[in-house]
């Protein structure tokens, strides 16, 4: 049985006897509008914020979310790495930590090279090498340090004045995010990189995005709804906010993906592997050699060589180190990483190819009655289609070169160990067990003796030189053969991705049918 609710309000006009609700939830939302008429941009019953934790367009629900979802994520990497695991569990999460490993890195293909052309050579970064990557790192930490340490004196001194005034969802959540923003700086300090630290790349993002919501549920609520705008200090402390994390963001997007020491351009095998992250999402680093294609044809100084971790050389040195009792359990330790990836942007692109359809019917239906809170809600709804469609391209481009990445490695593996173990065979087809009879008796030989003996010689000579012909043809034969299976075994690597991506696609196409 529904329970009827009144409420009154006090407005500028007296008091207001509200009409029956028949929620709390249905109370908290005519608080919520009250409070928006009034110039209030918080919720009036903070005690009750999960009951409408979902409605984004509440401006307690979304500063909620802007500090949840990083304390989430710390949380998640708290009990990844740092608490501690039962004996049972942790030769899982070694493992689970292995398949996520480069089977290869950059840094470890140039040493083994390096270390086949110069046995005494230990590392490729010497000398100006080591002050060209602390100056990497200093161009890294130092904006990240410095712009991390201002927003947690922000969200610091914010989270405090919040606790003075009492207002305790306000208070817990800039303490969340001043948490995040302790993560960051601390991080960093105790541990720099050359490379995207990609823990805090993703506690950024997740703060990009919380921030962008945010500031853009202000105009939500503006347009859609008639609720005046925010005080000016609370539009431009939350746009500088965005500012900084944006500045963040652009920062480790522009770092080398790959620690490369500093080299000439004649011991540079090829533009990746010093893209950045920005160069990896978009492929950027391709873009010279499509321009030089544009303007004429392409020779073969034109081409960059083929980087050190995909050389045939460092991944077979590498494969034998490989410990596994079948061909197909090393197969998915030198690819783990890339089939890994591979899958699980198999499956985000899935996800992403129906968020189109899904979004076109709510504008569909919001457009049906165009009231200003629908159309708002369609801008937002045609907002969130191309976003969805942009972020399904970049899913379907990476997995696409993990899957070929895989294909290449492993045929590359395959082929060379095949190479390998035709050139060490030994050939024993033409000695002979023993010597059987001959011209070693004592005695006088007579003339037709010797004529045939000639003749056996002469027959024995060409039926070891055929032999010997026909076992080299025989090794070659088998290394073609063995070579094409090796090459079509490893482009299975780049199909399976249908295996599990079909099916997928299915549950969630059918499950968008039947809602």
């Amino acid at each position: 049985m529904n329970q009827t609710l009144t409420l009154s309000a006090e407005s500028s006009a007296g008091s207001v006897l509200l009409p029956p609700l028949q929620s709390m939830r249905q109370v908290v939302l005519l608080q919520i509008l009250i409070s928006e008429q009034q110039g209030e941009q918080r919720l009036l019953l903070p005690s009750q914020a999960a009951l409408c934790i979902h409605e984004l367009h509440i401006p307690c629900a979304r500063f909620v979310w802007r500090g949840l979802l990083p304390a989430l994520f710390l949380l998640a990497l708290g009990v990844l790495y740092v608490l501690p695991r039962p004996p049972s569990t942790s030769k899982l999460v070694r493992r689970f930590k292995r398949s996520w490993t480069p089977f290869l890195t950059l840094e470890d293909a140039q040493t083994l090279l390096k270390s086949q052309d110069d046995p005494a050579a230990s590392s490729p970064v010497i000398g100006s090498d080591v002050r060209e990557e602390r100056r990497s790192v200093l161009r890294l930490t130092i904006p990240i340090t410095i712009l991390s340490l201002l927003e947690l004196v922000f969200w610091t001194i914010l989270s405090t004045y919040y606790l003075s005034t009492g207002e305790k969802t306000e208070a817990w959540t800039c303490s969340l995010l001043t948490l995040a923003w302790s993560y960051s700086f601390v991080r960093l300090l105790i541990k720099p990189s050359v490379t995207p630290p990609y823990d805090v790349f993703i506690l950024l993002v997740i703060q990009l995005a919380t921030a962008t919501v945010g500031l853009v549920g202000h105009a939500y609520n503006h347009y859609g709804y008639g609720a005046p705008w925010p005080e000016a200090w609370v539009l431009i402390g939350e746009t500088l906010d965005l500012a900084t994390i944006s500045t963040l963001v652009l920062v480790i997007l522009k770092t080398p993906v790959e620690a490369v020491p500093n080299s000439t351009p004649d011991t540079l095998a090829s533009p990746e592997d010093r893209a950045t992250l920005w160069g990896w999402m978009t492929f950027g680093f391709v873009n010279p050699l499509v321009a030089k294609g544009a303007e004429g044809p392409l020779t073969e100084s034109d081409v960059f060589e083929l980087s050190p971790h995909h050389r045939a050389s460092p991944l077979l040195h590498r494969f034998e180190t490989v410990k596994g009792k079948t061909l197909l359990r090393k197969i998915w330790v030198i690819n783990s990483l890339d089939l890994l990836m591979d899958g699980l942007l198999t499956l985000v692109s899935v996800v992403f190819n129906y968020a189109g359809p899904f979004f076109l019917k709510r504008i569909l239906d919001a457009i049906s009655d165009p009231t200003p809170h629908a159309i708002a809600r369609a801008y937002v709804y045609a907002f969130l289609t191309l976003l969805c469609s942009l972020l399904k391209n970049q899913a379907d481009m990476q997995h696409l070169w993990f899957g070929r990445q895989a294909v290449t490695r492993t045929r590359s593996i395959l082929m060379s160990a095949i190479f390998e173990k035709a050139m060490k065979r030994k050939d024993f087809s033409g000695i002979t067990a023993g010597k059987k009879g001959g011209s070693g008796g004592k005695g006088k030989i007579s003339i037709k003796k010797a004529v045939l003996e000639s003749m056996t010689k002469r027959d024995k000579s060409k039926a070891k030189d055929g032999k010997a012909a026909s076992a080299g043809a025989d090794i070659g034969k088998i290394v073609n053969l063995m070579s094409a299976d090796a090459s079509k075994s490893s482009q299975i690597l780049g199909q399976v991705y249908n295996l599990y991506g079909a099916p997928f696609e299915i549950i969630v196409g059918t499950f968008f049918l039947y809602q």
